[in-house]
C-alpha cells in the first residue's frame, strides 16, 4: 500500500512539474533560431508570452533593421542569390509570428502563423508616391493580417506542413474601377527547414483577378487546381513540376471581346549531376487551348514541348553560374571578360542540345481543321581542342564542330494554309517528302554542308 502511494505521488509530482518545466525541445529550438534571426539583420520590437497549463503561446513582433545582413543570409539558402542593392526593398518590414506549442514533451510541432504588418520603407514610399489608394490599401490590408502563412514545423522528425490565409478583397481606384481578388485553398508541405526545403509541395483551389470600370468593360484572369512539386538535392541538381487544370482570361470592352481558355496545362524542369557532366531537361504540355476575339477562334489539341540539354561540363558550368550571380549582384561592374570566357569555356567542352518534341496534334483556325505539327532537333558541339580567344572564334569553331539534324512533319492542309500566307513559300514544295498526309522535311547540317531530304542546298 506504501508503494503504491508513494508511486501515486510521484504521478501527481510529474503531472504538477511537466507543464512548468515546459517542452524543453521545443524551447530551446525556438531560442536558436531567434538568436539566427536576430544576427541576420532582424530585430524583435516586441515579445510577448501566454502560459496555460497544456500549451504555450508566443506573440513576436519582427523588425528588418539591416538589409543588407538580411539579403546575406536570405543567400544562404539558394542557389538564385539575391543582389545586394536588394537590401532596401527589404529594410524597414515588419512581420508578425505567432507561436504555439505544448508544454508536455509529447509533441515537438510548433503551431508557427507569420503576417507581414507593415512594407519594407522603400517599397511603401514609392507606391504612396505613385498611387495612393494602392498603398493606403496595402497598408490596411497588412495592419489586419490579409497576408498570412501557418505552418505546423515538426522538429525532431523535420518536415512542415501548412496552409495560406484565404485572401478576398476589392480594391476601389480613383479613376472609377475596380479590382477584386479572390484567392483559396492554398496548401503545403515540405522536408527539411523552412528556408531551404530538400522537397516542397503545394496546392491553390483558385486564384482569381477581376477587373472592371463603370459599364466601359472588364477582365478576369482565372486559374484553378494548381498543384507543385520539387525535390532539390542541391544548388544545381533539382526536379520540379507544375500543373494547371484550368487557365483562362477574358476581356470585354465596348467594341470588342477578347478569350483565352486553357485546360490541363503542366510544366516541369529539371537539373542532374552526373559524374562530371550536367544534364537538364524542361517538358511542357497543354491539352487544350482556345483563343477566341470576336466571332473569329482559333483552338489547339495537345500542345506538346520537351527539350533536353546533356554532356554540360560540370565545372565550367558551376564557374559560369557563379559569373552572372556576381553580375546580378551588382550590374553596375560586371566583368563582361569573365562572362565571355566562361561561356566559351562551357560550350569548347561540348554540349547536347536536343529538341525531342514540339508539337500540335491539331489546330484548327476560322473552323478550318489544319491537323498538326511537329518538329524535333538535335545539335551536336563536339569539343573543341584550338585555343579560342573571342565570342568570334567560338562561333567559328561551333560551326565546324557541330553537326545539325531536325525533322519537320507538318500536315498537307497546315502546309498549304502557311505556304499561302508567305509569298513564294510554295517554292518549299519541291524539298518535301511526301508521307501520306504530311510532307516531311528532315534537314542535316554536317562538316559544313547542308541538305533538306538528301538535296544539298
Amino acid at each position: 500500500m506504501k508503494k503504491i502511494i508513494i508511486a501515486l505521488v510521484v504521478i501527481v509530482a510529474i503531472v504538477l512539474i511537466v507543464p512548468f518545466v515546459g517542452n524543453k525541445i521545443v524551447q530551446g529550438e525556438i531560442e536558436k533560431n531567434l538568436e539566427m534571426l536576430t544576427s541576420s539583420g532582424i530585430k524583435i520590437q516586441e515579445r510577448t508570452e501566454e502560459n496555460f497549463y497544456f500549451k504555450t503561446k508566443n506573440h513576436l513582433k519582427m523588425f528588418i533593421e539591416e538589409g543588407d545582413k538580411f539579403v546575406l543570409w536570405m543567400n544562404k539558402f539558394s542557389a538564385n542569390q539575391l543582389p545586394t542593392y536588394s537590401a532596401d526593398f527589404f529594410e524597414g518590414a515588419i512581420v508578425g509570428v505567432d507561436l504555439e506549442y505544448w508544454n508536455f514533451p509529447i509533441s515537438d510541432s510548433v503551431a508557427v502563423s507569420f503576417y507581414p504588418l507593415e512594407m519594407p520603407n522603400e517599397i511603401e514610399h514609392a507606391l504612396l508616391d505613385e498611387n495612393e489608394v494602392l498603398g493606403v490599401f496595402l497598408q490596411n490590408f497588412l495592419k489586419k493580417k490579409g497576408l498570412l502563412y501557418h505552418l505546423n514545423f515538426h522538429i525532431t522528425r523535420g518536415g512542415f506542413d501548412g496552409y495560406v490565409k484565404d485572401i478576398k478583397e476589392t480594391l476601389d481606384l480613383d479613376n472609377g474601377s475596380k479590382v477584386a481578388i479572390t484567392m483559396e485553398g492554398v496548401t503545403y508541405k515540405g522536408d527539411g527547414p523552412i528556408v531551404a526545403p530538400t522537397k516542397l509541395s503545394s496546392k491553390l483551389d483558385i486564384l482569381r483577378v477581376q477587373g472592371e470600370k463603370d459599364n466601359d468593360g472588364s477582365v478576369v484572369i482565372e486559374i484553378k487546381n494548381i498543384t507543385t512539386d520539387a525535390t532539390f538535392e542541391s544548388n544545381i541538381s533539382y526536379q520540379s513540376s507544375l500543373e494547371a487544370k484550368t487557365l483562362s482570361f477574358d476581356l470585354k470592352e465596348k467594341w470588342q471581346a477578347l478569350a483565352f481558355n486553357g485546360n490541363d496545362f503542366s510544366v516541369s524542369v529539371d537539373a542532374k549531376i552526373s559524374g562530371v557532366k550536367a544534364n537538364g531537361s524542361i517538358q511542357t504540355s497543354l491539352e487544350g487551348l482556345e483563343l477566341t476575339q470576336g466571332q473569329e477562334a482559333i483552338q489547339i489539341k495537345k500542345f506538346n514541348y520537351s527539350l533536353h540539354i546533356s554532356e554540360v561540363d560540370k565545372n565550367s558550368y558551376e564557374t559560369l553560374q557563379t559569373l552572372i550571380q556576381q553580375a546580378q549582384n551588382n550590374l553596375s561592374q560586371v566583368d563582361e571578360t569573365a562572362l565571355e570566357k566562361g561561356i566559351i569555356e562551357l560550350v569548347s567542352k561540348g554540349i547536347v542540345v536536343e529538341l525531342k518534341d514540339l508539337s500540335v496534334k491539331s489546330l484548327s483556325i476560322k473552323n478550318q481543321d489544319l491537323k498538326g505539327i511537329s518538329l524535333k532537333a538535335k545539335i551536336i558541339v563536339n569539343p573543341i581542342q584550338q585555343t579560342l580567344y573571342d565570342i568570334h572564334d567560338m562561333m567559328e569553331a561551333v560551326r565546324e564542330n557541330a553537326t545539325v539534324a531536325t525533322t519537320l512533319t507538318i500536315s498537307k492542309e497546315m502546309f498549304d494554309f502557311i505556304t499561302a500566307q508567305v509569298p513564294f513559300g510554295s517554292m518549299a514544295i519541291a524539298y518535301a517528302k511526301d508521307d501520306g498526309n504530311n510532307y516531311v522535311f528532315e534537314a542535316k547540317y554536317e562538316n559544313n554542308n547542308f541538305s533538306i531530304n538528301g538535296n544539298p542546298l
